[in-house]
């Protein structure tokens, strides 16, 4: 029967605020009563220092965004083509597949010309200079 009771009064009191709402949004300065009285509990929730921190971390973001710009590759000076003939014909005599021909026909020589002349440095005049097939990668670092 209390349960009953306390609905009973809650379901009024809503009623009560809706109408009294109802009746605020009628005028002008009753609709700006209603909005001040709305945004009084979040002012007061964002005290000064509060703020402050918000806006701390704001700047910290964007300033952060700002310098995370992608920043363009820096081209390789290649070494120079000179060495590509003495290389590939280095890994051949070791029977390295990097020496062998591609797939599509290109020689060593031709592919190592062209991915010197386009920035790529296969470092040809370490390559010249191998005594294993795994030293491509651990000496030469390729």
């Amino acid at each position: 029967m209390k349960q009953r009771q306390e609905k009973k009064n809650l379901k009024t009191a809503q009623a009560k605020k809706q109408k009294l709402i109802l009746e605020m949004l009628k005028t002008a300065e009753g609709r700006e009563k209603l909005a001040m009285a709305m945004y009084r509990p979040i002012r007061n929730r964002l005290d000064r220092a509060r703020m402050k921190q918000l806006l701390s971390i704001a700047v910290v973001l964007m300033m952060a965004m700002v310098s995370c710009k992608s920043m363009p590759p820096m081209p390789i000076e290649p070494t120079g083509t000179s060495s590509c003939q003495a290389a590939c014909d280095r890994m051949k005599m070791l029977h390295c597949p990097e020496g062998e021909d591609l797939p599509d026909g290109t020689t060593c020589m031709a592919f190592c010309i062209e991915t010197q002349e386009r920035g790529h440095s296969l470092n040809p005049q370490c390559l010249k200079a191998i005594d294993t097939c795994e030293e491509i990668y651990t000496k030469c670092g390729q």
